[in-house]
């Protein structure tokens, strides 16, 4: 989440004094070319629950002013990372090399701070005084669907760029046959019924793999979750920016919006389905229209909660969790016309 309203003042007594002033150093290094006039940095953490340690910078400016950016410190996460090393690569590379000048009110990039001899992996961006999507009213899912469909349509004629960019996932068959293999290893730590529930679900899934390669490729957020989407309604008009990208890929468009549409049906799936379509149309994107998209859907939404089902050992949910996710995975598969 990125608002300063969670601001609280780092302690310095909790800061060894020549740590901080080598870390400011650094700061003023890597920030001195992008603002000439720099005196000073005042730095408060920011709280609540992420996975990595933020910080919000207020860069002192003299007559220019204050400047405030968000430091993303990647050297450690908070719940279980798989491949961290990739995964703040990836993010760095999306921010740097493909956001920035795409025109899509993304948080702007500010440079980074990398040090693999001192562990310090820190992302500087723009603050965003942004609310999460969670918190906000069926209209702003709308534009987040509208915002989605802009980001695919842009992407979608950036092929070479894309297919160059090594550091994005590759959302291919083995991506999505591996994301079965540990569900099942999950499952295997299941009571019976439910390792067999898993088992029987994952075999649908085997099948929907052709759908979920299928169709046109473009960058894909990987997590375009209620809680990795802001809006800022101060800005006019209001702006929806997502965040988070570190499970970035190339592959189909229909993962983002299986995600963001997920729970949704009837009149409400089709005001996302139509902002999202109307904008990556416009852009040069084919999509199917909205009566063929419920069984692709439901491809993705399979995915979806597999993915939560392979995670659930590592993440340590409850059973009861547990018995929801698989009760959903075999509703969604028994559902799939295969």
């Amino acid at each position: 989440m990125h608002s300063p309203a969670d601001e609280r003042t780092v302690p310095e007594a909790s800061l060894e004094t020549p740590r901080l002033a080598d870390e400011e150093c650094e700061l003023h290094r890597c920030l001195a070319g992008r603002f000439p006039s720099l005196r000073s940095i005042r730095r408060t953490a920011f709280s609540g629950q992420t996975s990595f340690r933020l910080e919000v910078l207020t860069l002192e400016l003299g007559a220019a002013g204050e400047v405030k950016l968000l430091l993303k410190d990647f050297g450690a996460s908070r719940l279980p990372k798989d491949d961290l090393p990739s995964r703040r690569n990836r993010e760095l590379r999306v921010y740097r090399d493909l956001l920035a000048g795409a025109g899509l009110g993304t948080a702007e990039y500010h440079g980074a701070v990398w040090d693999e001899a001192r562990g310090r992996f820190w992302l500087l961006l723009e603050l965003v005084d942004g609310v999460e999507l969670r918190s906000l009213g069926f209209e702003d899912w709308v534009k987040s669907a509208a915002w989605l469909g802009r980001l695919h349509g842009r992407f979608a004629r950036a092929g070479e760029a894309l297919e160059a960019s090594d550091f994005l996932v590759r959302h291919d068959a083995g991506f999505f046959h591996a994301q079965a293999e540990q569900a099942s290893r999950a499952a295997a730590t299941y009571p019976f019924e439910l390792r067999e529930s898993v088992l029987a679900v994952t075999r649908c899934y085997s099948r929907a793999v052709e759908v979920l390669v299928g169709g046109a490729r473009t960058l894909v957020h990987g997590s375009y979750r209620p809680q990795n989407i802001l809006v800022d309604h101060a800005a006019r008009p209001p702006r929806v920016l997502a965040v988070d990208w570190e499970l970035s890929a190339l592959g189909s468009p229909l993962y983002d919006f299986a995600f963001l549409s997920d729970g949704f049906r009837g009149g409400e799936l089709d005001d996302l389905w139509g902002a999202y379509r109307k904008e990556a149309v416009a852009r040069g994107l084919p999509l199917p229209e909205r009566g063929q998209i419920e069984p692709l859907l439901d491809c993705f939404r399979l995915h979806k909660v597999l993915k939560s089902i392979g995670d659930s050992v590592a993440l340590k949910f409850e059973e009861r969790v547990v018995r929801k996710l698989v009760t959903r995975a075999a509703e969604i598969g028994t559902a799939l016309p295969f």
